[in-house]
């Protein structure tokens, strides 16, 4: 751990602890070691929740907890006592729970439910921040509200932290609520009476121990299905990349600090065309499992079946041009180096074959690869 005992520890809230970012975010902080953490999750006594943020702490657990630096809690965000005592007594709040939709929601109601529940939540964590005197909120945003590939399409090749991406007009569920979101916070914040930073991640990749559904892990399985179907080519999308440790690094950093106040930050090692990460999967694993690494030849097929496949239309909504985000902020002000997003990748596969999310088809001397966490 890297505390100075020197200064005093200050108590963090982490939300979302049982995620994807979430379980990298309670190690990142551990690692640190200058802060008590409050980690919360919705489900205390699920097992496959749990394993994940179990796994990365390991045998410091026990430790972790005897000694007060961690504890573990359900918390209900659409309930505003219980975010209340959440809150209380922290001096950093990271607020990174909200549920990202595998696929495209297109039932009305649900669309409706989902933005109801994360805006909610978010109007709940910023009343208690400012109620229990918290400092600083760290917000977990989205490279999605940055990049907007309808406004950006032909005009717009670079963004930085000053780009928008209009809520009013987006094709994706997910964009529209992360955009009212973030905003929300910003509004908040103009009050004063609290410290606010935001991360706007892209689309994160690394290594894992979780079994249950998470985006990051879906977005790999899909390029394992699509490479199934026969004459099948990888369309035209091109996304934003970070590895999931390089993504909980900045929230501590920005919680740590003084110069992040008030500021957003990209946080994107490369962007990418889909048919590039499947060629780093292709190389690393193409003996073993049938991964396509090719264009698809006839674009104009994913519109065609866009309205009879929810996959074929999450595509849909992502098709559009390259753009590139400038991460100048991140490294100049957070001091944030990143990982190459080919490593992640390679060692996120590695650890959805350990956990069986993948059938595990390796020969015994590549077994031993999963990166040590």
């Amino acid at each position: 751990m890297l505390r100075n005992d020197s200064q005093p520890i200050k108590r963090v809230l982490i939300t979302g602890a049982t995620g994807y970012l979430g379980n990298h975010l309670v190690k990142s902080f551990i690692e640190d070691g200058t802060f008590k953490i409050r980690a919360t999750t919705t489900n205390l006594i699920d097992h496959i929740k749990m394993e994940g943020l179990n796994a990365l702490i390991g045998e410091k657990r026990d430790q972790l907890k005897k000694n007060g630096m961690l504890e573990v809690i359900k918390l209900d965000l659409l309930n505003t006592s219980e975010v209340e005592a959440a809150v209380r007594g922290c001096d950093i709040v990271v607020h990174s729970a909200t549920p990202t939709p595998l696929g495209v929601i297109k039932d009305a109601a649900q669309q409706e439910q989902l933005m109801s529940n994360i805006l909610l939540a978010m109007k709940n964590i910023l009343k208690a921040v400012r109620n229990q005197g918290v400092k600083r909120l760290v917000l977990t945003s989205s490279t999605t509200c940055v990049i907007d590939k309808v406004k950006h399409k032909g005009t717009k090749s670079l963004v930085n932290e000053d780009d928008w991406a209009d809520e009013t007009v987006a094709e994706n569920i997910y964009t529209k609520v992360k955009v009212l979101q973030e905003k929300m916070a910003w509004e908040d914040y103009r009050r004063g009476g609290f410290e606010l930073a935001v991360i706007c991640p892209g689309n994160m990749v690394g290594p894992s121990l979780k079994r249950d559904n998470y985006a990051s892990a879906y977005g790999i399985k899909t390029i394992l299905d699509w490479s199934k179907i026969p004459g099948f080519g990888f369309p035209q999308v091109f996304g934003q990349f970070v590895d999931v440790r390089d993504a909980a690094k900045a929230h501590l950093l920005a919680a740590k600090n003084p110069s992040a106040n008030g500021k957003r930050f990209l946080i994107v090692s490369e962007g990418l065309w889909t048919v590039e990460i499947a060629s780093f999967l292709f190389d690393e694993f193409g003996e073993y499992y049938k991964i396509k690494n090719r264009k698809l030849r006839f674009p104009f097929v994913i519109p065609l079946l866009a309205p009879i496949s929810s996959r074929v239309a999450s595509l849909k909504t992502r098709l559009g041009p390259r753009i590139t985000c400038d991460t100048t902020a991140s490294k100049e002000i957070l001091g944030l180096q990143y990982r190459p997003i080919r490593q992640a990748v390679t060692e996120m596969f590695y650890c959805m074959v350990e956990v069986g999310y993948v059938q595990n088809r390796l020969p015994p001397h590549m077994r031993d690869n999963r990166p040590k966490l």
